[in-house]
């Protein structure tokens, strides 16, 4: 389903997700006509999703707070009400359904710890009796990459880390320029400032703005890689020797199914998440990593279906 030319069209969407058709027809040897027909189909066939910005909320103030649960029965019938009821919280901003010991995970996005203790307190007085198990974790970096197994391409490197005592601001205006482009991450400038009651050179400038403070960090595609005949996984990696985080994330990083790798504070001393074509290639990884490294403890997650919410705190 991904010939060669399209996996070239990829590679440039996953270097610059705005990257003109003009710009990506040059880089992949072929005509602008081409490139839209296929960009089309892509979407048609589901498996270009989105593309978004990745944004750097630390930058804005924000820690991100991962807040993992399982369900009773009860809760387990209802899960996509439970879903819309996480989507309308205001510090929400991602949410991904798991198979598994846990059946979500819930990104929040909150100033401090104050913040998003009034949100789960909230979530625990409406829905704490149908929760049967939580896990917390405060996320300090996470670092994307591009699926070097899909596009037989160079990885593709950004990086989100926590920034102590930044709180930077933004206008109302470029918080909506924001909020449309995680909508669609390429909707043409024309576009977008109508959408925003902005003249096309306001737009341009104020989405240069955002990219010049380093807010938008690059933007990205989503893609549909159940569609590709993959799976999504996420692996915690609790170490023997903590020294051995450093060495780890760099065997990571090269590690072609590996797209994205996370430090937080929690339990486990790294987190890296993989796509591949089976549980079987999955534990090959897994292997390897227990014979170069000392680890104490591992646990799998499957990632399910993602649930975009993409949501801008107020």
């Amino acid at each position: 389903m991904l010939d060669a030319k399209n996996k070239q069209i990829l590679q440039c969407l996953f270097e610059n997700g705005r990257m003109p058709v003009s710009e990506i027809a040059k880089k992949s040897n072929t005509s602008k006509d081409v490139v839209s027909y296929r960009l089309t189909k892509l979407q048609e066939n589901n498996i270009l999703l989105n593309v978004v910005p990745v944004i750097n909320y630390p930058l804005l103030g924000y820690n991100t707070y991962r807040l993992q649960l399982n369900f009773t029965p009860e809760g387990e019938k209802i899960i996509n009400e439970l879903i819309k009821y996480f989507s309308k919280l205001n510090h929400v901003s991602w949410i991904t359904k798991l198979d598994g010991n846990w059946e979500l995970v819930i990104l929040f996005l909150c100033k401090n710890v104050n913040d998003f203790n009034a949100v789960f307190e909230k979530i625990m007085i409406e829905k704490g009796k149908i929760i049967q198990n939580k896990r917390f974790t405060i996320v300090t970096s996470i670092t994307h990459m591009s699926p070097q197994y899909l596009l037989d391409s160079p990885k593709i490197r950004y990086k989100v880390t926590e920034i102590k005592n930044s709180n930077q601001k933004i206008t109302e205006t470029e918080k909506k320029l924001l909020t449309a482009l995680l909508k669609n991450g390429r909707t043409p400038v024309i576009k977008l400032g109508k959408q925003i009651n902005m003249s096309t050179t306001a737009t341009v400038n104020a989405l240069k703005n955002l990219t010049k403070k380093g807010i938008i960090i690059n933007f990205k595609p989503i893609l549909n890689i159940h569609k590709l005949g993959y799976d999504h996984f996420r692996i915690m990696i609790e170490l023997t020797n903590p020294n051995d985080k450093k060495l780890i994330k760099e065997t990571l990083s090269l590690n072609k199914y590996v797209v994205y790798t996370t430090d937080s504070l929690g339990e486990y001393d790294i987190e890296f998440e993989a796509e591949c074509k089976s549980i079987s290639e999955m534990n090959s990884i897994i292997k390897n990593l227990k014979l170069k490294f000392n680890i104490k403890n591992i646990e799998m997650i499957f990632n399910n279906e993602e649930v975009l919410v993409n949501k801008i705190p107020k």
